[in-house]
């Protein structure tokens, strides 16, 4: 989760209002945020950290799932474009987590070729 405003709004989008069973609307979503900063001092914009992807110097290894109920994937595509070592693997069908328990085997083969690369890197 690289940016704490977008997974709400990703969140809030999937509910509908109560009796009624329309989607929330985002104007909802807004002023609930706006409530939250202004009671509990929740500063969205320092929960982006996107922003300083580009100076991120560590190896990523990041999957998302295509069916992430928590975390937008907007997020993670953006984090692939940005930050400067990224080996991104989208799960087909995937909830937030789900990436493993769907096919463990090809989810244990990136993460044994990832750590493989990052150690030869580091040998060198």
């Amino acid at each position: 989760m690289t940016d704490l405003s977008r997974a709400v709004d990703h969140g809030a989008s999937r509910q509908t209002l109560p009796l009624v069973g329309l989607p929330l609307p985002q104007s909802l979503t807004d002023v609930a945020k706006w409530i939250a900063g202004w009671r509990y001092g929740v500063d969205w914009r320092s929960l982006d950290y996107l922003k300083g992807a580009a100076k991120l110097q560590a190896p990523i290894l990041l999957f998302q799932g295509t069916a992430d109920t928590k975390v937008p994937a907007a997020t993670s595509d953006e984090l692939a474009r940005i930050a400067p070592d990224v080996t991104y693997i989208q799960v087909t069908d995937a909830d937030h987590l789900d990436s493993w328990n769907l096919d463990p085997a090809p989810y244990d083969r990136a993460v044994q070729a990832f750590v493989g690369r990052v150690l030869r890197s580091s040998a060198a």
